[in-house]
């Protein structure tokens, strides 16, 4: 394994190799985190027909009980937030802002993205065998890539010599 990334005319070729497997590793473990963390919520509001402020669940109802976790996926940063909407129940202060009670507040599917939630966060497609064998898969691109990019490089080098 140590032969193939030991290039002396393009040293730099292992790192950027090395980079894309890492960075498309760490990119298919965060989707296979979003679908299955803030997902199981969405799919949870799907499944119950909360698609409207009047047809709001609580996180109870849900089968959820913690006020951290709605806290985390339903952040204003987070990806689920944008595809549900929340009926604020009680409001207290924290360290000078309100904030909303999540265990007490309503959620559902805000009706204009609810098909692309569907399908964004369709569990089906994602599991961890698949994430594990599109990793396996691109780093074994990576090392075939390896050998092939400085032939290439080699040949074109070649070309443009004799040219």
């Amino acid at each position: 394994m140590k032969e193939i990334f030991t290039y002396t005319a393009h040293p730099d070729l292992r790192f950027v190799l090395i980079g894309f497997v890492v960075g498309i590793s760490i990119a298919c473990l965060i989707m296979l985190y979003q679908i299955r963390v803030p997902g199981r919520l969405i799919r949870t509001l799907i499944k119950a027909g909360a698609d409207s402020p009047e047809k709001a669940l609580r996180a109870q109802d849900l089968g959820f009980k913690s006020e951290w976790f709605m806290h985390f996926v339903l952040s204003e940063r987070g990806a689920a937030r944008k595809y549900v909407g929340i009926v604020p129940g009680p409001v207290i202060r924290k360290k000078g802002k309100e904030q909303i009670v999540m265990s007490k507040a309503e959620y559902y599917i805000l009706p204009e993205t609810k098909l692309r939630a569907s399908m964004r966060y369709d569990a089906k497609n994602a599991n961890a065998f698949t994430v594990i064998i599109s990793i396996l898969l691109f780093a074994a691109a990576a090392i075939i890539l390896a050998y092939v990019i400085p032939d290439l490089l080699q040949m074109m080098k070649n070309v443009f010599k004799s040219a």
